[in-house]
C-alpha cells in the first residue's frame, strides 16, 4: 500500500471516530464564524447532554456569567498566577493569558447554545499555571509579566504541510487558506461534511509535527487532561442511560487526537499549584482580538466575521455577497465624512463590488471572500499611489474591518481585588471611576498632603501604563524639566481600556501600590540581567518610585545601582545616570527622597565610571558621536552647577576629556566639541585653539566631512569664537578655497548644520566680521522671496550641471565672461 492511500485511510478512520451516536468530537478553528453556525444548528437539533469546551479547567465557575443575558460578546476570561517557592525559577515569576471569545465564536456559541437545552457545560483543558509548568518559557525573563492567548494557533503557523497547500491553492497565508477552503463555503455544508473538511485540514497540519515538539509546548499534557475529561463524561452518561450525545468543541489539532487518547486512557500530566491565582471575566475589543496587532491565535479583522455573523442570523441568502456591500458602503461614508482627499463615489464603491465578484468567481468562492473584499479595495479604491493617499484608505478600511465593538460583563461577575483598590481609592479623592468626561486636576504637591497622595496615586497608575491619567504640566524630574513648578496638572478619565488594563495589572498585586512595587522589581530584575547601559535606566526607576512614594523600593533600587554602573559600558547612559543623580540629590525634599543617604556615595561612583569610559569613547564611529558629544555638555554643566554641600573633583572629568583630544582615532565631532569645552573652561588657550583648528581645517586634511565635522563640534560647545576670533573666519574661508565649487555643494548642508546653533543675532555678528574682511560696508541685501531654499538648490545644482557638460565638450572657454564690443 502507498504512503498516500495509508495516510488517506488513516485520515478517512480518524474522521469516522470523530462522529457516533455517544459523541461528536467538533473540530474548530477559534472564531470561526462557519464552524459556529454549524455548531449552533447541531446543537439546536440534537440537543446534548453536556458540552465539553477547550478551556482550563478552571474556568468552569465562570460560565455562569457567560451564559448570563447581561453578558455581550466581545468578552475574555482573564487568568493570571504567580509561582513561588522552588516552582518558580525567579523570586517573583507571574505569568497571564487570555480567553477571548467573539459573538461568532465557536466556544461562545456552544456555551451559550447549550445552556439553553439545558445541557451540562464545563471547560476540560489544563490549567493554565499547569500548562506554563510544562512549558517553563518563563525563564526567558524571570520575574517579567508574561501575556499571551490561550487559544494560540502556532502549530498551524508553522506547517510546513499548510504552507505547501497554501502555495499550491495560490493563497497568500494560513489565514487565507483556511478562508478559501472552509470559511467561505463552511456554512452551506452539512454538520457531517464540515466536521470531515476541518479535520482533514487539522489532521494535514498535525501530521509533520514531531511528538517531542508537542510534549515540549504542553499539547500533549493537555491532551491528556481533555480526554480523561471526556472519559468521565462519557462514563457517567452511559452509567444514567442518557441516550442523548456528549459534544466536545475544541480547536481541530486536538479533536483529531482526541478519539484515540479517549480509548487509551494515557496518564494526565502533573498538576502545578501556584502561589496565587485568579481568574475573571472582563469586556473586550475588537482590536485586542484582531490577529494582525499581535492577538495569536483565531481570525484576523473580526469586524468583518462579525458583520458576516449577523448576515447568517437574519437568514440573508447570500451573506457573503451582503457583507461585502454593506462593509463597502460603510467605507464609502467613512471616507466622505473625512473629507479625505482621495474620497470614495458611490461609483467607486459599485466597482469595487463588482471587482470583489469577479475575484470571487475567479478563485471558485460561492461568494466574495474577506481577501476578495481586501483585494478589491486595493484595486478600485486607491486612486494614485498607495503610499500617499492609498496608505489612509486602507488604513480606513482596516479600522472598518477590525471594528471597534467593546463587550459587557454582568455586575456580578467580579472583578481582581487590584480593580476594587483603584474603585477605593480614585472614589476617595473625587476621581472619575465611571465613562464620562474628563476631569482636570490642579496639584499643589508641595503644600497639600492629600493633593501629594492623589499625585502619587495617578503616578502609580502611569506605571502600570493604564489609560486614565495624563499629566500635562508640573515638575518632571526624569528629565529635569520645570522643577521648580510646585503644581501638577492631570487629565483624568475612565474608558473600558482603563478596567481591561487594571485587570491585566492584577497579576502584579492586589492594590495600586503592591502592584507599582511589583512591577517596578519586576523592571529591577530585567536590568539585573540585561545589564548594558542600565544606569540611566536605574536611577529613572528610583525617581519614579519616589514620585509614587513607594520609598522601600525606591532604597531597594538604590542599593542595587552602583552594580548596574559598575556593569554598565556606555559614557552615554552614564552620565545621564550622574546627571539624574545630581538632580535627585537637589530635589530630595520635594520627592521625599532623604531616606536615600547613599545618594553621594552613589554619585561619586558614577561620576568616577564616567570619566573611565569617557576615555573608551575615542574609538565610537563618527555616527555614535552626537550623544557622546551631548553627554560631554551635560556633564559640564552639572559640574559648573554644583553646589558646596557636594562638590565632585571637575579636573577628574577634564584630565579624560584631554587624554580623548590628544588622540587621533578620536571622531573629528568629539574633538572639536572637546576642544571647545576646554577653551570655554579656560584649560586651553586662545592660540593653541586656534593652531588645533587651522590644522584640523588645513589643505591637509583631504577629507572635507572630517573638516566640517570638526567645525561642528567646536562651534556646537564654545561658538563665541565664531565673531570673536578674527583667525577662526580666516581658517573657515581658507577651507573654502581648497574645494570645488561641486564639493562645496556637497558639504553646504551639513555646513549650515555646523552654524545652525547660532541664533540671528549671533549670525548676524558673524556675517558682521566676514563683510568687515571683504570691506563690505552694509549688509543690507535684496531679498527674493518668490523663491525657496529647495528653489535655489536646484538652480545649483543646474547651474553645475550646464558647466560640467560645457568641460565634457570641450568648451570651457565659454565659461569664462569676455567684453564684447557693443554694436553701433
Amino acid at each position: 500500500m502507498s504512503s498516500s492511500t495509508s495516510s488517506r485511510a488513516t485520515l478517512q478512520e480518524v474522521q469516522r471516530a470523530m462522529i457516533t451516536p455517544e459523541v461528536l468530537y467538533f473540530p474548530v478553528r477559534h472564531h470561526s464564524p462557519a464552524c459556529a453556525w454549524q455548531l449552533r444548528r447541531w446543537i439546536r437539533e440534537h440537543r446534548p447532554r453536556a458540552v465539553l469546551v477547550e478551556g482550563p479547567d478552571d474556568f468552569t465557575p465562570l460560565i455562569t456569567h457567560l451564559v448570563d443575558a447581561r453578558c455581550k460578546p466581545p468578552v475574555a476570561i482573564y487568568t493570571h498566577y504567580r509561582m513561588g517557592g522552588k516552582a518558580a525559577k525567579a523570586a517573583d515569576e507571574r505569568c497571564a493569558s487570555y480567553f477571548p471569545m467573539a459573538a461568532y465564536s465557536p466556544e461562545w456559541v456552544a456555551l451559550r447554545e447549550g445552556h439553553a437545552v439545558g445541557a451540562e457545560l464545563r471547560f476540560i483543558d489544563l490549567d493554565y499555571a499547569s500548562q506554563r509548568g510544562v512549558e517553563r518559557e518563563a525563564a526567558e525573563h524571570p520575574g517579567a509579566l508574561h501575556i499571551e492567548s490561550l487559544q494560540a494557533e502556532h502549530h498551524f503557523q508553522r506547517s510546513e504541510a499548510l504552507r505547501y497547500l497554501a502555495s499550491r491553492c495560490g493563497c497568500r497565508d494560513h489565514d487565507e487558506l483556511w478562508d478559501h477552503l472552509i470559511e467561505v463555503r463552511g456554512w452551506q455544508l452539512s454538520v457531517e461534511r464540515l466536521v470531515q473538511e476541518v479535520a482533514a485540514y487539522c489532521w494535514l497540519s498535525r501530521k509533520d509535527t514531531p511528538q517531542e515538539v508537542l510534549e515540549a509546548d504542553g499539547t500533549a499534557a493537555r491532551e491528556a487532561v481533555m480526554a480523561a475529561a471526556i472519559r468521565e463524561t462519557l462514563a457517567r452518561n452511559e452509567e444514567a442511560g442518557d441516550p442523548r450525545p456528549v459534544l466536545v468543541v475544541t480547536g481541530g489539532f486536538h479533536s483529531v487526537v482526541l478519539p484515540a487518547l479517549v480509548a487509551a486512557s494515557p496518564r494526565e500530566a502533573k498538576r502545578h499549584v501556584p502561589a496565587q491565582s485568579h481568574s475573571c471575566l472582563t469586556r473586550y475589543t475588537f482590536p485586542q482580538l484582531d490577529s494582525l496587532s499581535g492577538y495569536s491565535a483565531g481570525m484576523p479583522q473580526p469586524g468583518y466575521y462579525q458583520v458576516m455573523w449577523e448576515a447568517l442570523e437574519r437568514a440573508e441568502g447570500e451573506p457573503l455577497h451582503h457583507t461585502t456591500l454593506q462593509l463597502l458602503v460603510q467605507l464609502g461614508q467613512a471616507a466622505r465624512s473625512r473629507d479625505m482627499s482621495a474620497s470614495i463615489s458611490v461609483a467607486d464603491e459599485i466597482a469595487a463590488m463588482e471587482q470583489a465578484s469577479r475575484l470571487a468567481q475567479l478563485r471558485g468562492h460561492p461568494g466574495p471572500s474577506r481577501e476578495d473584499l481586501w483585494d478589491a479595495i486595493r484595486g478600485c479604491l486607491v486612486k494614485g499611489e498607495l503610499g500617499a493617499d492609498g496608505a489612509a484608505i486602507m488604513a480606513l478600511a482596516s479600522k472598518l474591518l477590525t471594528g471597534d465593538a467593546t463587550g459587557s460583563v454582568p455586575p456580578d461577575a467580579g472583578v481582581p481585588p487590584l480593580v476594587e483598590d483603584f474603585r477605593r481609592v480614585a472614589t476617595a479623592a473625587k476621581l472619575p471611576v465611571a465613562f464620562g468626561s474628563t476631569q482636570n486636576l490642579a496639584l499643589e504637591i508641595y503644600s497639600r498632603e492629600n493633593h501629594r497622595g492623589v499625585s502619587r496615586f495617578l503616578h502609580c497608575v502611569e506605571f502600570l501604563s493604564v489609560p486614565y491619567g495624563l499629566r500635562r504640566a508640573g515638575p518632571d524630574f526624569l528629565r529635569g524639566v520645570e522643577v521648580r513648578r510646585v503644581i501638577e496638572h492631570w487629565d483624568c478619565q475612565w474608558t473600558p481600556q482603563t478596567e481591561s488594563k487594571l485587570i491585566e495589572c492584577s497579576a502584579y498585586g492586589s492594590s495600586v501600590e503592591e502592584a507599582a512595587s511589583a512591577r517596578l522589581r519586576a523592571e529591577m530584575m530585567k536590568l539585573d540581567d540585561e545589564a548594558a547601559e542600565s544606569a540611566a535606566a536605574g536611577v529613572s526607576l528610583i525617581i519614579r518610585a519616589c514620585q509614587m512614594g513607594l520609598k522601600a523600593a525606591a532604597e531597594e533600587c538604590a542599593q542595587h545601582l552602583s552594580d548596574w554602573v559598575a556593569q554598565d559600558a556606555s559614557f552615554v547612559s552614564v552620565s545621564s545616570a550622574l546627571s539624574q543623580l545630581m538632580l535627585l540629590w537637589q530635589s530630595r525634599e520635594p520627592l521625599e527622597a532623604q531616606r536615600l543617604t547613599m545618594l553621594p556615595e552613589l554619585m561619586s561612583t558614577a561620576y568616577a565610571r564616567a570619566c573611565q569610559l569617557l576615555e573608551h569613547a575615542a574609538q565610537v564611529p563618527e555616527d555614535g558621536a552626537p550623544p557622546v558629544v551631548d553627554a560631554c555638555l551635560l556633564l559640564n554643566s552639572r559640574l559648573a552647577a554644583q553646589t558646596r554641600e557636594l562638590l565632585l573633583d571637575a579636573d577628574l572629568f577634564w584630565q579624560a576629556a584631554a587624554r580623548v583630544l590628544a588622540q587621533v582615532s578620536t571622531p573629528p565631532l568629539l574633538r572639536g566639541a572637546i576642544a571647545g569645552l576646554l577653551h570655554a573652561t579656560g584649560r586651553m588657550d586662545t592660540e593653541a585653539l586656534i593652531t588645533l583648528t587651522q590644522g584640523a581645517l588645513s589643505p591637509a586634511v583631504d577629507d572635507g566631512a572630517r573638516q566640517v565635522n570638526f567645525l561642528a563640534g567646536l562651534l556646537k560647545t564654545e561658538r563665541e569664537l565664531a565673531w570673536r576670533e578674527p583667525r577662526l573666519a580666516e581658517a573657515v574661508e581658507a577651507l573654502f578655497q581648497t574645494w570645488t565649487e561641486e564639493e562645496f555643494l556637497h558639504r553646504l548642508p551639513h555646513l549650515r548644520l555646523a552654524w545652525s546653533d547660532l541664533t540671528p543675532r549671533e549670525t548676524d555678528r558673524v556675517a558682521a566680521l566676514v563683510a568687515t574682511r571683504h570691506g563690505v560696508e552694509s549688509l543690507q541685501l535684496a531679498r527674493v522671496h518668490q523663491f525657496t531654499e529647495a528653489d535655489m538648490m536646484q538652480a545649483l545644482h543646474t547651474t553645475a550641471a550646464v558647466e560640467q557638460s560645457l568641460r565634457d565638450d570641450g568648451l570651457e572657454a565659454w565659461l569664462t565672461p569676455q567684453s564684447q564690443p557693443i554694436p553701433a
